[in-house]
């Protein structure tokens, strides 16, 4: 972990504190899964973490919807997430672009069984390419993030996520503590992908604890 690595993790999670004193759900886009070169691993998918204090329910604050165009027409042409029922406090979850929600199997057994619920949306909401950017909305048109990711030309291998909280590719051990995948894809259909699904933040009371430090070592920076 570098030290730019950890002030951006730390400042971040003191932000994501900070974001949360009033209790709501604050749904927000962590990871983004654009494909790769050679064969993909899996569908394309992004990440969303609750950084409130309160569970998003899809019962009670409404369905959820992803788009990946500009995002000018809002909700009209988002399309709506299925097999997410809930997102609980530091929970993140998995959004893929698949039609009939059998990839959740696949996506699991690609990433090592990270323990993270996966959802899918059918048709063109996250269909990514290029550098799309991706919008998560409620189903009443609140549009609750949006995040993008340079062209997957600039990524070291055209193998990594991208992390949206550190604004840059995924490597092995980073901040987000992500890995290699399971399965091989690439170029050469060997090479695996490095995400860190399942894994944008710490449990609350590590994150306190880390939040803390870091702004302590921060501080010390500053006098140094």
């Amino acid at each position: 972990m570098t030290t730019n690595q950890l002030t951006n993790a730390s400042l971040f999670t003191l932000a994501a504190f900070a974001g949360s004193a009033h209790a709501a759900f604050d749904l927000q886009i962590t990871e983004i899964w654009p494909g790769q070169a050679g064969s993909d691993i899996t569908e394309d998918w992004i990440e969303v973490t609750n950084f409130g204090d309160m569970a998003w329910t899809a019962a009670t604050d409404g369905d959820l919807f992803v788009e990946d165009a500009s995002g000018d027409d809002g909700i009209t042409d988002a399309v709506m997430v299925q097999g997410l029922l809930s997102i609980a406090p530091w929970e993140s979850a998995i959004i893929l672009h698949e039609d009939d929600g059998t990839g959740a199997a696949t996506f699991n057994a690609d990433w090592g069984n990270p323990g993270v619920a996966v959802g899918y949306a059918d048709g063109g909401g996250i269909g990514l390419g290029g550098s799309d950017d991706s919008y998560l909305f409620l189903a009443d048109g609140t549009l609750l993030d949006t995040a993008g990711y340079p062209d997957t030309d600039g990524s070291p291998t055209e193998t990594e996520s991208w992390d949206v909280l550190l604004g840059d590719w995924s490597t092995i051990s980073n901040a987000s503590a992500a890995y290699a995948s399971t399965a091989l894809g690439g170029d050469n259909d060997d090479t695996p992908a490095i995400g860190s699904p399942g894994t944008a933040v710490p449990e609350p009371a590590t994150a306190a604890l880390f939040g803390l430090s870091a702004a302590a070592c921060f501080g010390m920076r500053r006098r140094a």
